[in-house]
């Protein structure tokens, strides 16, 4: 697991997303450096913000595509996930439909490439599995 939060803090414009449910604190990945590890606790660190997160809490982590019925991407990201199923953290990629400024554009391929090249790399690992989702269209 150390390996995978050290190569998600290497993704530039990740969103962090801390909690679940009745709090949730959404972070930027601007200056975010390499994450310290002690006493089996994971330290992550960013130009405003940070985190400490129990890695024993951590059940299971799912590599997570998601599309609309349609087929359409609308998010990838990567969901720890607590011992009651509970999303601990959650660390979204670029979208592959925007572009730098966060706009709208032709299928931006590089942030697909950087999810699927990560998929390939940790999926399948002790508690490590790549999930795909479909939702309904909305709108």
């Amino acid at each position: 697991m150390e390996e995978l939060l050290r190569d998600l803090t290497k993704v530039e414009g990740m969103t962090w997303v801390v909690g679940s449910g009745k709090l949730v604190s959404e972070n930027a990945s601007r200056g975010i450096k390499e994450p310290e590890f002690t006493d089996g606790w994971a330290n992550v660190e960013a130009e405003n913000w940070h985190f400490h997160l129990r890695l024993g809490t951590v059940s299971e982590v799912q590599i997570i595509e998601d599309e609309s019925d349609s087929g359409v991407p609308l998010s990838y990201y990567v969901r720890f996930v607590g011992p009651e199923d509970e999303t601990l953290l959650r660390c979204y990629f670029p979208s592959p439909d925007r572009d730098g400024d966060g706009r709208l554009a032709e299928s931006q391929t590089q942030g697909l490439k950087l999810f699927e090249e990560f998929r390939d790399r940790h999926a399948g690992r002790q508690r490590v599995t790549a999930v795909k989702r479909r939702r309904p269209a909305t709108g």
